[in-house]
Order: C-alpha cells, then structure tokens, then sequence
C-alpha cells in the first residue's frame, strides 16, 4: 500500500513540477514549438519529482520548499533565459502560489465535506481527492495569471485555447465537489473507489487537455508564420516587378533619348516650333511619370517611387515628403513590408471612389527625436473608426487575407513601436512611430 501510495505521489509531483515549468516559460515567453523543448520541459518535471520522492523516503533531508525553487528557477535561467534575479523571485512566488493553493483546497474541501481536515487525511479516498484538487487548482490559477499577463495582447488562437482550458478546470472541480458532497461516499468501500477512479480520471483529463492545447496551438501559430512569411515574399516579389519595370521604363528613354532629339532639331530646323514644343511636353510628362525619389534610404526611394507611378496611372494625386537618415537600426526588409502594405491598402482605398477628383494619398516619412515617423493619410469610404476598432483587410483572396495588416503590426511590435489608425469623414490616416534603437 505504501508503496503504491508513493507512486501516486509522485505522479502529483511530476504534475505539479511540469504546471510550474509551464508557468515560467508563460512568465519569460518561452515558445514551446520544437520538440526538443516538449522534452526539456518533461526533463525538468522529471528531476523536480525526484528530488521530492527522495525527500519524500527520507534519503535527501531537504525541506519541502527547495525542489520547487530549484526546479522553477533553473528552468526560467537556462531554459527561458532569464535574469537569475528575476527567476529567483519568480521561484519564490510560484511557491507561494502553490502553498496558498494547497491551504485553501484543503480547507475548502473539509468545510464542504464537513469532516476533520486530520480524519479526511487518514483516507485514502479523502488525500486523493485533495492532492487532485490542488493540481487542478494549481492549473487553473496558472492559467488565470497566464491570461491576466496577456490581457493586453490581441487575442490569439493560443490564448483562446487557454481560456477552454480555463472553462474545463472550473468545471471539473465544480464536478468533484458536486461528487464528494455527500458524507456517505466516505463509509462504502466501493464508492470510495469509484470516487479515488473519477479523481484520477478528471485530474488526467484536465492535464491532458491542457498539454494537447499548447501543442496544437503551437502548431497553429507555426502555420499562420509559415503562411505570415509566404505573403510577405508574394509582396516582395511584386515590389520588385514594379521596381523592374520602373527602371525598364527608364532605360527604354534613355535608348531613346537620341532619336527623340534628332526628331526635335529636325522641327526647329524646319521652322515648325509648335510641333517641336509639343514632342518636348510629350516627353517630358513620359520622364515626369517616373518619380525620382530621394528619402536618403534606396529601398524607400525605389519601393515608394514605383507605387506612386501606379497610383498616379489610376488618377490617384500623391504628395510625398521624406526625409531619413541611411543608418536606420530597422531592417530594410521589414521597412519594405510595412510601407508596402500602407501604399497599398491607400490605393485599394482611392479605387473605391468613383469620382477621380477625391482620390489622393498624402505619405510623410521622417525622422524626428530619434524616431521614425511614417504617417499615410489617403481618401477611403466607410463608416468612422478609432483605434479600438479591429482593422482587418477588405480583400477577397484568402490567402492575403488579414496577412497585411498583422504583419505590419508585428514588425512594429518587434520594434517596441505604435501604430494608430482611424478613419473619419471619409479620411483614413494610419501613424506609425517605431524608435530608431538597435534590436
């Protein structure tokens, strides 16, 4: 019997180390996507179990407290890469957390049982259901800080199905107090063990549950990445179709140039100025139509300058002041993917306007006070919105849907940036600051 009571705590206690693995790579934003760190994490929960049977038999005379902290404070330092004085404080109140949770179960469960906490404890039956209990609770608590932490986050698939998992832990305790409720479950043998068999049952349950969540949510958030990152690269290789036949444009004049001046002093020569005038206004709006941009970055001036000739082709009026250094701690990459996405969300926006006169964009890119200032403001029908509304894409294809938005507001979040967006009057302006720091 004892030593089948052994195995059963240290199961708990394998629970209970892994919950609080768990919990630091919640706290420390440790993804948990490879499966080299599902076996860390079991690696870790293991060793805390060990630690607490040896102590628990009596061959290592440590108080209760140390596998816990060390354990928990290991995990977050090698693991999460923490700052061992932030793991340490952390130990310290996942512990807290536990023992606070430990007291009030029990007491919880003997006021409801009405039974001696000492009498409850000299059953079987009656440790069972109080070692499940904690674990749960232990589970649950940790999930209600997770989600707390992550409240000002919009929310994920991940933290949905935290919140499932939430619903499932009160639940079943709900049902194991529901279960116990009654005095007479504590006199018949068999009841007894049918009660000890649902406890384990939901306990199991609950655990599982939680670990397939955090799989499957990983595996999702891997997906939409992967599909993140395949869009972006779509994006890009449009750019550069632009940017190729802007620059095409530009060689094909230049080829021409000569011929074009040939054909020029042969008017004056002739005395027809009119007609020389007029091929000269020709070519010159032939040259006006490739914007010549100089921001002080070549990615922006080619990105920018190929979409305004776009825009300018659909009778789209662009005024554009920009003005950055060229040692911009932002990728060129990421710069590319967000002023891509505002120039051509702003475009999409002026098509839907039928009358020419109204369609315009206005683009400022600047630096001030060491920040990066990007502010697009352009002509867009639609109800009035702030920025507590949920901006989410207007286009039909289902593979760029919703990627342009997020996308833009990851790489500003990489960047400890802030973006807001509104609309009103028919206006919509998007302000973008991201601080010019090294990431």
């Amino acid at each position: 019997m004892y030593e089948g009571w052994l195995i059963f705590e240290g199961f708990i206690s394998f629970l209970e180390m892994l919950t609080s693995c768990f919990f630091a790579s919640g706290i420390f934003r440790k993804k948990l996507g490879q499966k080299r760190d599902i076996a860390i994490l079991f690696f870790f929960g293991f060793c805390g179990t060990i630690l607490l049977t040896l102590r628990e038999v009596g061959i290592l005379p440590i108080p209760d407290y140390i596998p816990a902290l060390v354990i928990f404070a290991l995990y977050a330092i090698f693991v999460c890469h923490s700052k061992w004085w932030s793991a340490v404080v952390w130990a310290l109140i996942n512990y807290l957390l536990i023992g606070l949770v430990t007291l009030s179960v029990s007491a919880m469960v003997s006021i409801v049982l009405n039974v001696p906490l000492e009498i409850l404890l000299m059953r079987t039956d009656g440790r069972v259901i109080c070692s499940v209990l904690v674990r749960i609770m232990q589970l649950l608590v940790v999930q209600i800080l997770l989600r707390i932490m992550n409240r000002t986050q919009e929310p994920t698939l991940g933290q949905q199905r935290q919140m499932s998992s939430i619903v499932v832990s009160v639940l079943s305790i709900l049902a194991l107090m529901m279960l116990w409720n009654s005095g007479e479950y504590l006199t018949e043998e068999n009841i007894s063990y049918f009660n000890i068999f649902i406890c384990l049952l939901i306990m199991l349950t609950n655990f599982i549950l939680f670990f397939l969540n955090e799989i499957l949510s990983r595996e999702k958030s891997l997906n939409q990445e992967l599909k993140a990152q395949n869009q972006i690269v779509s994006m890009q290789i449009r750019n550069q179709n632009e940017v190729n036949e802007m620059y095409h444009n530009m060689r094909a004049m230049k080829h021409d140039m000569n011929n074009h001046l040939h054909a020029i002093s042969g008017y004056i020569q002739l005395g027809d100025y009119e007609k020389a005038e007029d091929y000269i206004q020709k070519i010159v709006g032939e040259v006006s139509a490739v914007e010549a941009l100089q921001s002080g970055i070549s990615a922006i001036d080619a990105l920018i300058g190929s979409k305004t000739v776009l825009a300018k082709k659909s009778k789209i009026r662009v005024d554009i002041e920009m003005s950055v250094p060229a040692d911009l701690n932002i990728s060129a990459e990421h710069l590319i993917v967000v002023l891509g996405n505002l120039y051509d969300n702003a475009i999409d926006a002026n098509l839907k306007i039928e009358d020419v006169e109204k369609r315009y964009i206005n683009i400022q890119i600047l630096f001030r006070s060491d920040n990066l200032i990007i502010c697009f403001e352009n002509a867009a029908e639609g109800e009035d919105r702030d920025n507590k509304y949920h901006w989410a894409t207007t286009k039909k294809a289902n593979f760029e849907h919703g990627f342009g938005i997020k996308n833009m507001d990851r790489i500003v979040q990489l960047y400890d940036g802030y973006c807001q967006r509104e609309q009103k009057d028919n206006v919509f302006i998007c302000r973008i600051r991201i601080p010019n720091e090294k990431k």
